[in-house]
């Protein structure tokens, strides 16, 4: 009887515990679903940059016949990269844009692309421009060291594995009568992929050493491409967790820096995060 009635108190006080935290966040929940069913009338005009730059930054290892100034040693390496000389602007562009506009029409923005000359848009209120400002793309080279214990020997292997970095820089700023207006918020965020190494050593008794045998799947332009595919509907869904949480900041100040809020990706309600979307660079 005496487990009955402590199991019922636990419970009852875990029910209140619930309750407490739900009022709690029931203000920012009913701000932030208010939020989300006005989505549908906000316009967001994506500003596509012109280029990519491009850069190897893997260890110069390049026997140069003259002695360049840094703009041709830069170009020597990038045409000595193993990756990013095999990548073409306007695909890695087109691919993140076009990924980046369905995912905002799928969470029911209206979307508009425009141009780095555009600066009169055809849309007066309840819009955003979002200039990407810049993507980079840069080839580094990871030094590997392998090692292994054989007969109370220390056997070691090196090897480079490939890493690409992909960065963005986005610009955000509300659109009042068809122009831009300050302020203008910077974002940042970046990723990258790397070959995918595998290296074993194996003891040849016939030559009595040590082998090495080392298996890369290389990095190539098609995941390259593909990361780019991911980022742009990655970073829809992450525009979408910024602009909610100004809202809600706006109408509730006290709350900033002190909670972060994102949309579930499964049921489209607001819940909490771990993390702010983008990484906020202030000038």
């Amino acid at each position: 009887m005496i487990r009955m009635r402590n199991f019922r108190i636990q419970g009852f006080f875990l029910l209140i515990a619930g309750l407490i935290f739900f009022v709690g966040c029931a203000p920012e929940m009913k701000i932030g679903s208010e939020f989300l069913s006005k989505r549908n009338g906000i316009t967001m005009v994506i500003r596509v940059p012109e280029w990519v730059k491009m850069e190897n930054l893997s260890s110069d290892t390049i026997n140069y016949p003259f002695t360049p100034i840094q703009r041709e040693k830069d170009s020597i390496k990038y045409y000595n990269s193993k990756i990013i000389q095999d990548l073409t602007d306007s695909v890695l562009i087109g691919t993140y844009i076009r990924n980046l506009k369905e995912s905002l029409i799928s969470q029911g923005y209206k979307t508009m692309i425009v141009f780095k000359k555009d600066t009169i848009f055809p849309v007066k209120k309840n819009a955003f421009l979002i200039n990407i400002g810049q993507i980079e793309v840069d080839e580094k080279s990871i030094p590997i060291r392998d090692e292994t214990q054989y007969n109370r020997k220390l056997y070691g292997a090196d090897y480079d594995q490939a890493k690409v970095e992909m960065s963005f820089w986005i610009e955000i700023c509300k659109i009042e009568d068809s122009i831009a207006v300050k302020p203008t918020r910077l974002l940042y965020d970046t990723y990258e992929i790397t070959d995918q190494s595998e290296g074993a050593f194996q003891w040849d008794y016939a030559n009595n050493r040590m082998n090495y045998a080392l298996k890369q799947d290389e990095i190539l332009p098609t995941d390259v491409y593909n990361m780019a595919k991911l980022m742009g509907a990655d970073h829809g869904l992450r525009l979408n967790d910024y602009l909610l949480n100004e809202y809600i900041f706006n109408l509730l100040p006290q709350m900033k820096d002190k909670e972060v809020f994102t949309t579930d990706r499964r049921f489209g309600n607001v819940i909490r995060s771990d993390e702010s979307p983008f990484q906020e660079i202030h000038e």
